[in-house]
């Protein structure tokens, strides 16, 4: 079974289902994955706040300078990195799925992050009784301590 637990962790964007078609500018340039926190990098780029911010500390320099990882060639000042609001708004608005097998939820990835993965039915989740290794789906929690 999938898991909708949207993992950003080792990543700054969203990997999430989008229903219909979307700007290929609401992707981050470095993680190429919908844009977490939109920054403006540079003229032409858009990136996740924590990509952006790893490639300026760890990124290649030329001749001192942070150069746009996205491959413009321009370089990008750290001091006048700014947030991205419009991307932000194009991003949450976006009509994502849920991406548990089985689950049928379709709504803004706002919505996705805020609400629907904490309570989607459709989660796979560890019995917590000692001695119980079974998984199960968040829907079948009251079966399960019937027969656990």
């Amino acid at each position: 079974m999938a898991s909708n637990n949207i993992d950003i962790s080792s990543t700054g964007g969203y990997d999430v289902m989008v229903i219909g078609d979307h700007p290929p500018q609401l992707h981050c340039g470095i993680c190429t994955l919908l844009i977490n926190n939109a920054m403006h990098g540079c003229i032409n780029h858009a990136f996740c706040k924590s990509c952006i911010e790893k490639h300026i500390e760890c990124g290649i320099k030329v001749e001192g300078n942070v150069m746009c990882p996205a491959g413009c060639n321009q370089i990008i000042n750290p001091t006048k990195l700014e947030p991205n609001k419009f991307a932000d708004r194009m991003v949450n608005t976006l009509t994502t799925k849920c991406m548990n097998d089985n689950c049928l939820w379709q709504g803004d990835l706002l919505d996705l992050v805020q609400v629907h993965q904490i309570n989607c039915d459709y989660i796979l989740q560890s019995c917590m009784n000692i001695g119980c290794n079974e998984k199960y789906l968040r829907k079948d929690v009251i079966h399960h301590d019937q027969i656990c």
